[in-house]
Formats: structure tokens, sequence, C-alpha cells
């Protein structure tokens, strides 16, 4: 089972009241960190039959679990904006990417009892943005906060991202080399891949054929203004959403 912790989660009426990533500034919500992100990794779980829950993170720091349970960060917007590395004059919202995480989720993260998953399936952002690299970013970050990469998840729209973390991290030609990270570890980058499914294309283009042929039909009717026989009065009527006593007294004041 996967389990979810939020800084702010209601365990009386079992909601959300904040998302993660936003402990000490409430601004930023909605500018820099969001709820729900689409698609929602709960509706993706839930397709697939993967059973989950959502606690808080003083619940979970409370318990003792076989695996880690996830602290998720939904970063909304220019990738500088939520790594607060604004350097042309626009305003930086937060000190750092972690910053505004709680001490305590923080701490389950340092012993290895929880793992930070950044959720930004909805994004492909470039990996390498303007002046700034967010692989690079990342490591800067886990190092300032001792935390081990092996326990932060990085889930992109960026189909390129695995490949390029790979060439970041062994590329010897990289602007960055002279970095030195205190842990040896690679973060984590899933790999996504999309199924082609013929079938169902073959299905979606017979449904869209079936649709311009009910377009044509209505377009006939509307333009001669014809009285419909039955058979066709059966096929108009249900794809119009409409009854045919409707469609008499519409015909009566054109």
């Amino acid at each position: 089972m996967f389990r979810f912790g939020y800084d702010f989660y209601n365990n009386n009426n079992h909601i959300i009241e904040r998302p993660n990533g936003t402990r000490y500034n409430k601004k930023i919500i909605g500018e820099v960190c969001q709820l729900y992100s689409p698609p929602w990794w709960g509706e993706l779980l839930k397709t697939i039959g993967e059973e989950f829950e959502i606690n808080s993170v003083k619940h979970y720091s409370n318990q003792e679990y076989k695996d880690k349970w996830i602290y998720i960060l939904e970063p909304l917007g220019d990738p500088r904006g939520w790594l607060g590395k604004y350097e042309d004059g626009q305003e930086n919202k937060v000190k750092s990417f972690f910053h505004n995480i709680s001490p305590l989720a923080l701490s389950q993260v340092r012993e290895n009892k929880a793992i930070i998953c950044v959720w930004l399936a909805h994004e492909g952002h470039c990996n390498q943005h303007l002046d700034i690299n967010v692989f690079e970013e990342f490591h800067k970050e886990l190092d300032r906060f001792k935390i081990n990469p092996k326990n932060f998840v990085y889930s992109t729209g960026n189909l390129k991202s695995k490949n390029d973390y790979k060439h970041f991290s062994n590329c010897l030609s990289w602007p960055y080399e002279q970095i030195h990270y205190k842990h040896e570890e690679n973060i984590n980058i899933p790999y996504i891949s999309i199924e082609y499914n013929k079938k169902l294309e073959r299905e979606i283009s017979d449904i869209e054929k079936d649709i311009a042929r009910i377009k044509t039909k209505v377009s006939w009717v509307w333009s001669t203004r014809i009285k419909p026989n039955k058979q066709l009065r059966e096929i108009l009527y249900p794809s119009m959403n409409i009854e045919q006593k409707k469609f008499e007294q519409w015909k009566k004041k054109i």
C-alpha cells in the first residue's frame, strides 16, 4: 500500500487543508505549490487498482512501517520559481525548494522512513532550463538538507529526463563537474512508457466517422427545414438531444 503524508491534514474530516511545501508561507499556494495536479496521482492509482491512504506527517512519524511513506510535492510554473532561482528581477517567493517542508517530514526522510516525491507528470520542463540545471539544483538542495538522493523521486512529464540525468551524472565535460555531493546515490526518475493501442485507435476512428455522418444529416435538416422521415428521426433526435415535439415547435418559428 502507498502512504502519502501531508503537513496540513485534518484527521477529523479527512481533508488535505494545504499542499505540501507551504509550511512557512501560505501565500505561495497556487503560485509555487498546489494540490491535485492533473493527472492526480490518486486517480491514477485507483485506475490501476492500487491501494493508498492519506494521513498527516505527524501520524506517520508515530508509526512503524516496513515501507517508506511518501511526502509529495506538486510544484507549479517556472522551475526557477519553485527553486527560488530567479535572477532576472522577478520575485523569489521561496528561499529554496525544501525550505517550506516541515522539520518533522525532513527528519523522517533523513531517517529513511519516508521519501520526497516531486509530482510533475503534467509538465515536461527542460532539465536545462534557461540558466539553471534542474538536476544540479536538486542535488544542491539534497546536500544542503542532508538528504540521501535515494530518498528523492522526480516524476516528470519530460520523457527524456531519465536519459538526461544519466548524461548529467556521467559526462565528465559537464560544467558542474567540480561540485562534490556528500552522497553518491542517484535520485530516482521513474521510467514512463506509452503503449500504443491500435485497437483503440480504430474504435475512436469509427466513432469519429459516425459523428461526422450525424453532423452531415443534422446540417441537411437545419438547412432544408424539411420534416425528416421516421428512420431519419430515430437517428437525428437522439443525436441532437431533442424531442420531436420541440423540433416541430422550432420549425414553426423560423
